[in-house]
């Protein structure tokens, strides 16, 4: 191996954790020796003949530079390398392979293999604990003195930020061991560049540079420079707060509320039926959404929905439902959406799912729901047992190559749900942020601040509120919606 040197603290207490820890999750801020710390862990046991070991990254593209490098540190020790997939043998026999986790059956591809050591690369890059947990089922060893074990590196953010959090950081304090509910053991220990004094030393700007983020993006530095877990580096919905967002009492009696279901279709993902109810119209203006009730379930065919739906309907006669456009698909016969309306009794509607900017749209829509209403209460509000799309919702980051999406590997079942019923039901929350505009047009007109150059159904916020303030003081009737 080429010559190297581990760094005093994390680097060095990383590659002395003993073979009887499980899993290893080593980085935090960005600039620790990550990379460099995962090679060499991986190149211990190249002596031994039948050492396979697996190096992971959620793309395959993404292991050309973690090769290049690995090929600059093994070159004293008789690497080789293959292509397609990358891998590299040794003179003892040793193989360490490459591969890829971008999908929910990328771990077929080593089953039944036996992989003794795993380095996973960005961990948070990965959706799922699934996906992770599939892929662990191929880390064991049938070598004595041999143990399996498992290394991932990581930053804060990405999409399987709060998975990685709750596996490995939450549990115990940094850089102590701890037992899982199985009796495997993990541990958590952070890194950054403030621990890697040889970067520093060879590029004294690179902490200028994340210091910059600061700036720009202060979330993202929390999470690249601080390596502080607490936020989720590309939040889509920063503004969600469950102290605001989640509450046990409706704003108003269910049985005065208009009601409908919307629902995202999964099988082997998560499908997901919510039931929301419409507030009428308050004295303000706003038209408020709730959402009462969630049901999640995996692996069952349309007819355990529709029976669902059925029982569902004895306690709550709401049938209207909106379902995207794959559930009215005939072409392997009766569609969902068929199925959901003879055996279920439901009323099934379409869902503009198709339009153009669709997805634009809906992300718009969950944005102005998450806002506080002139009344100081959000537009949108659900009771504490819809806890599943509770937890979904502050998870989603943005997509990065189109900001005004969602990453579609997250947990996005109950947001396709409810952004799709919303905005069926509340196309105006885009435009408007649930203010009926079209009742205080008149008088923002008679007062003269209409703007012609303004997007219509917004307005100036002084404006807007001191016609809301004049339209309340006058007698009014309170509109059902409609």
């Amino acid at each position: 191996m080429a010559e190297w040197k581990a760094q005093p603290g994390p680097q060095t207490l990383a590659l002395q954790i003993p073979d009887s820890v499980n899993e290893i999750l080593y980085g935090g801020q960005r600039g620790g020796g990550k990379t460099d710390t995962g090679m060499v862990w991986m190149q211990e046991p190249i002596e031994v003949p039948r050492y396979r070991g697996l190096v992971i990254r959620k793309h395959a593209s993404d292991l050309r530079d973690w090769v290049d490098r690995a090929m600059r540190m093994y070159q004293g020790l008789g690497v080789k390398q293959a292509y397609r997939p990358w891998e590299l043998s040794f003179p003892s026999g040793a193989k360490i392979y490459t591969g890829h986790l971008k999908d929910d059956l990328s771990y077929t591809q080593w089953m039944g293999q036996e992989f003794q050591r795993m380095l996973i690369e960005e961990l948070t890059q990965i959706p799922d604990e699934k996906r992770y947990s599939q892929l662990r089922a191929s880390n064991r060893s049938t070598i004595p003195g041999l143990r399996a074990q498992t290394f991932a590196t990581t930053n804060p953010g990405g999409v399987g930020h709060a998975w990685v959090r709750k596996r490995f950081v939450d549990p115990a304090p940094y850089y102590q061991i701890f037992y899982d509910r199985l009796g495997l053991r993990r541990v958590y220990i952070p890194a950054g560049i403030d621990n890697n004094p040889a970067l520093t030393k060879n590029d004294p700007d690179y902490v200028k540079q994340l210091e910059s983020l600061k700036e720009v993006d202060y979330d993202l530095w929390k999470a690249w420079r601080l390596g502080d877990w607490s936020i989720v580096a590309g939040q889509a919905f920063r503004e969600w707060n469950p102290l605001m967002h989640i509450s046990p009492v409706p704003p108003i009696s269910l049985r005065d509320c208009k009601k409908f279901v919307c629902f995202d279709w999964g099988y082997s993902a998560w499908g997901v039926a919510l039931w929301v109810a419409i507030a009428p119209e308050n004295q303000y203006g706003v038209v408020r959404y709730y959402v009462y009730r969630e049901m999640w379930m995996q692996k069952q065919e349309p007819r355990e929905w529709a029976r669902q739906f059925k029982l569902t309907q004895r306690i709550d006669g709401v049938k209207d439902i909106w379902l995207p456009h794959d559930c009215f698909n005939k072409e392997m016969g009766d569609s969902i959406a068929d199925i959901f309306h003879r055996d279920g009794g439901m009323n099934v509607k379409q869902a503009a799912t198709l339009q153009t900017n669709a997805r634009h749209m809906r992300k718009a829509i969950m944005h102005a729901s998450l806002a506080d209403a002139i009344d100081g209460r959000p537009y949108l509000q659900m009771h504490p047992n819809c806890s599943m799309l509770a937890a979904s919702i502050p998870e989603l980051i943005t997509d990065e190559n189109d900001p005004e999406d969602i990453d579609t590997d997250g947990n996005d079942h109950g947001y396709d749900a409810l952004t799709e019923g919303l905005m069926m039901e509340a196309p105006h929350l885009a435009k408007s942020g649930g203010i009926r505009t079209d009742r205080l047009l008149p008088q923002i007109k008679r007062n003269k601040i209409w703007s012609p150059g303004l997007m219509p159904g917004t307005y100036n916020a002084p404006d807007i509120m001191s016609a809301i303030a004049e339209y309340n003081t006058r007698p009014h009737h309170v509109l059902r919606p409609r």
